[in-house]
């Protein structure tokens, strides 16, 4: 979902980072007993909170944690260029929700 705010030199899938989707992996990670839950947890609530002031630092986070090496992050993406973003790899009603969701 991060690929959707964050710069990186490579990325590789995509999916819709709107607040369903946040919702969804919240719960899943709250109600059970995942591995590294004690790191994924508060990145996820912040996300669920609207806060993605950290969005490159938490990719990378995530990133390490699934053994990374190609698409790091090395920032966070404009509005425009997620716009952008989000208008190259999702379907129109994902462009509505995420308009509704960033008015």
């Amino acid at each position: 979902m991060t690929h959707q705010k964050i710069q990186a030199g490579e990325k590789w899938g995509a999916i819709p980072m709107i607040q369903e989707h946040i919702d969804i992996i919240y719960e899943i990670i709250d109600a059970n007993d995942y591995p590294r839950k004690d790191v994924l947890l508060p990145i996820v609530s912040r996300w669920k909170d609207g806060d993605f002031s950290r969005v490159d630092k938490d990719h990378n986070t995530i990133w390490k944690l699934q053994g990374g090496t190609i698409g790091k992050a090395y920032g966070i993406m404009s509005e425009e260029e997620e716009r952008w973003f989000v208008i190259k790899n999702f379907k129109e009603d994902v462009l509505t929700v995420w308009l509704e969701e960033n008015k």
